[in-house]
């Protein structure tokens, strides 16, 4: 090799570096408490997950998944379960090159499930909208090896006639006592629903009663699951379930425009 193609080659290698610590250094646009790791998946991966994401529809003539990556993230405690997301692929997904156009899905791989996220609170955790999923095959993408995945995963194969969205109405986890966290959510308007919450009843139809400090009945009720959101039929008052987690149920608001967030008390 001449000296000249030396000095060729040495420049070469320094652009390669130098573009290699560039693509590392790229700033995510994921960016919260809850997130441990951002990591960017490869084209070739980016695209066998768009293919298996394909039946959800995300994109259209106009919107197109331009980059994706994976989220290691460390769940709240105060919402979940501290191993609850050990077996969960976190997704974020870019559309159209616009970082403020996002979006995080949760893969539950051996449920064949995925589930939107959402951020409700000034700390930014994730909190799974679980009262609708979309069923998929994850058999598709049990050999991507760019995914970070335990060892022991087991991936759910859905025949072709189960592929879709997949509503869950009354969610079980919802009865219990749950009080009002008004100290790191807003208080809700009408004073009476600021007190303890007994929840009961199984299915779209449950049973609401509320009660002060000293054990009186404020409020009884019926709740009704309608799609996303839930009924207080009594009070006329809706509200669209953001989270029901082990350890809180998260409502929106409407009327207000706020997120009410409620701690599983026993």
């Amino acid at each position: 090799m001449t000296f000249n193609n030396m000095r060729i080659c040495i420049a070469a290698f320094i652009v390669l570096i130098s573009w290699s610590c560039a693509d590392s250094d790229k700033q995510s646009p994921f960016q919260a408490d809850y997130l441990l790791k951002s990591i960017n998946l490869n084209r070739d991966c980016q695209r066998k997950i768009i293919d298996f994401l394909t039946p959800m529809e995300l994109e259209n003539d106009t919107s197109k998944i331009t980059d994706i990556y994976q989220l290691i993230i460390s769940p709240d405690t105060t919402v979940y379960q501290e191993d609850e997301f050990d077996k969960v692929i976190f997704l974020g997904l870019i559309f159209n090159n616009d970082s403020s156009d996002i979006e995080i899905i949760a893969c539950y791989p051996e449920l064949g499930m995925i589930y939107f996220t959402e951020l409700v609170n000034k700390e930014s955790t994730v909190l799974i909208v679980n009262n609708s999923s979309f069923r998929n095959n994850f058999k598709k993408i049990e050999n991507i090896d760019c995914l970070i995945t335990p060892y022991t995963l087991h991936y759910a194969e859905i025949e072709e006639k189960s592929v879709g969205y997949w509503l869950i109405a009354g969610h079980s986890l919802i009865n219990g006592h749950w009080m009002p966290d008004s100290i790191s959510q807003f208080a809700f308007v009408d004073k009476d629903l600021n007190n303890e919450w007994q929840i009961s009843g199984d299915l779209e139809t449950k049973k609401l009663k509320i009660v002060d400090s000293d054990n009186n009945t404020k409020v009884t009720d019926t709740i009704d699951f309608e799609g996303k959101g839930v009924l207080l039929l009594n009070k006329r008052k809706e509200f669209r379930i953001v989270c029901i987690a082990p350890k809180a149920i998260y409502l929106y608001d409407f009327d207000n425009g706020v997120t009410h967030h409620l701690r599983k008390i026993k």
